[in-house]
């Protein structure tokens, strides 16, 4: 059986233009904290402190929801419906000790 991929052309080509901007902006920022270190003697545990707490949380909260996806709690909120919004308690508890363990 054949499968014919000329309908992902298009695909291939967003895909494409996605990566390269993804490291477009990886090469800005090591650049541009590569200078930015170069002037502070010292770093922390976050790129010099330079991540203001609302963006280090999204941060967090963006990777605890990236983590759910990739243990199929999307498939399960498909399955059972509002019964998967237990799931979201555990975020919040991730988050807290985040910021007990590491303010």
């Amino acid at each position: 059986m054949a499968v014919d991929q000329s309908e992902n052309t298009a695909l291939y080509i967003i895909m494409g233009v996605y990566a390269i901007l993804l490291l477009s902006v990886g090469v800005f920022a090591f650049r541009l904290k590569k200078r930015e270190m170069s002037n502070v003697s010292a770093s922390s545990a976050h790129f010099g402190g330079s991540f203001n707490p609302v963006f280090l949380t999204l941060t967090l909260i963006a990777s605890i929801f990236s983590g759910y996806t990739v243990t199929g709690i999307p498939a399960e909120a498909y399955r059972a419906g509002f019964g998967s919004l237990r799931w979201l308690p555990g975020a919040f508890v991730i988050a807290l000790a985040y910021l007990l363990f590491a303010p």
